[in-house]
């Protein structure tokens, strides 16, 4: 499996379009980050992002890492590379896991970047702030991981049953250009159900607002950033258990596949 990874390394150093997507995601954040300073003023910093705006930049960056699974798993689909691959001696377990694993592990180290380089680059310019402390930051962003790579695993699944990446491509497109909508919709229903709501979940943050007693000031705001341990523990478990579920089905569906 170590050959199989190693070669679908280096067809990823000649894919001009995950670098391009990612690029593209990367600087998207950036620039409606510049947008909201422009229209916030000095008050802008990097905790404020995180309760005000991380939210709607994570859903929208996770069309890397969704586009990205679509390549590693799909691309070889068109040039019968993974026929040859069979072929060639290595097991069907061999072919599906390496590209699963590389999905994984690329498309959530790429997501984890792009998501926690505006909250340095802000931290560092501006500051951090007092909304929230930077570890309960730390760990909703750590936990957030796993029900985005539970979402790759489905995007696995979705990739070996249609066997074309441009069509797995299009449904992250789509999925994700609506997601946010959808999901506010059930903004006060968010659980560990679906992918999306429990990144909401792990993304909201309950506040509160006062003013002074003389109200010479501007509203305060309160954030509790804290999470439960049922929190923490229904994350963990419907994400292993989804993501192991879709990854299962993936693979016993590509070992009946005839690959035509």
């Amino acid at each position: 499996m170590k050959d199989l990874i190693k070669a679908q390394l280096y067809q990823l150093k000649k894919n001009r379009l995950v670098l391009i997507v990612f690029i593209a995601v990367f600087l998207l954040q950036f620039i409606n980050i510049i947008g909201e300073i422009s229209y916030s003023g000095s008050g802008f910093c990097a905790s404020t992002y995180i309760v005000d705006m991380s939210l709607e930049m994570i859903f929208m960056s996770l069309v890397f890492p969704t586009i990205f699974t679509g390549c590693v798993c799909g691309g070889d689909f068109s040039d019968k590379t993974v026929n040859y691959e069979l072929m060639s001696g290595h097991t069907r377990k061999q072919v599906y896991f390496s590209r699963a694993v590389i999905s994984l592990v690329g498309g959530v180290i790429g997501e984890f970047i792009i998501i926690v380089a505006p909250v340095v680059v802000l931290s560092e310019a501006y500051g951090w702030g007092t909304d929230i402390l930077v570890k309960e930051a730390v760990i909703r962003y750590l936990f957030m991981l796993l029900p985005i790579a539970r979402i790759i695993c489905e995007f696995i699944f979705l990739t070996y049953v249609v066997k074309n990446q441009y069509i797995t491509m299009a449904g992250s497109c789509f999925v994700f250009s609506i997601g946010l909508s959808l999901v506010e919709l059930l903004s006060s229903e968010t659980s560990v159900f679906l992918g999306m709501t429990n990144i909401m979940k792990l993304g909201t943050y309950e506040s509160w607002s006062t003013y002074t007693l003389d109200n010479t000031v501007d509203m305060i705001k309160v954030y509790d950033a804290s999470l439960s341990t049922g929190d923490i523990i229904s994350t963990i478990i419907s994400s292993v258990l989804f993501g192991g579920v879709f990854l299962f089905i993936g693979y016993r569906y590509f070992c009946g596949d005839d690959l035509n």
